[in-house]
């Protein structure tokens, strides 16, 4: 097997690495493999080869990486229960501090109230918090 054949299936394995976790870190390891296996075909010498590895490495690691870290947070979109907190929302049942269920996003959830005021049905409310799968509401503003 060609020495550039060991890097290069080195890279992929480190691609493949990098698929299942992404933490953004093998992605740079297998960059570097690569950039191995294109030297390989002109070096034939380990040592030299070796250094080229961990040389790029570095490089792309202090680099790459944190470039690659940085815009990958960019994209996160807020899902699950967080989306709820500021929504507005229709009483479908009368809230109490007890009981109460609202409609939100064509959605039932229970919905309970900290103050002693109960809202009636058919009235708009701010959901302000959640605590597991009941979310507590305010009368709209």
């Amino acid at each position: 097997m060609e020495m550039w054949q060991i890097f290069a299936i080195a890279g992929v394995v480190m691609f493949i690495i990098e698929i299942l976790t992404p933490t953004m870190f093998f992605l740079n390891i297998a960059i570097a493999c690569f950039i191995t296996a294109v030297c390989s075909v002109y070096i034939r010498e380990w040592d030299i080869l070796i250094y080229i590895l961990v040389g790029s490495s570095l490089v792309l690691l202090a680099f790459l990486y944190p470039w690659l870290v940085k815009n990958n947070k960019k994209k996160k979109i807020e899902t699950g229960i967080g989306k709820y907190i500021g929504q507005k929302a229709k009483v479908t049942e009368k809230v109490t501090k007890i009981s109460g269920a609202i409609s939100v996003f064509d959605e039932r959830w229970n919905a309970r109230i900290e103050d002693g005021k109960e809202i009636a049905v058919g009235e708009v409310v701010d959901i302000y918090k959640n605590e597991g799968l009941t979310m507590f509401v305010r009368r709209g503003e």
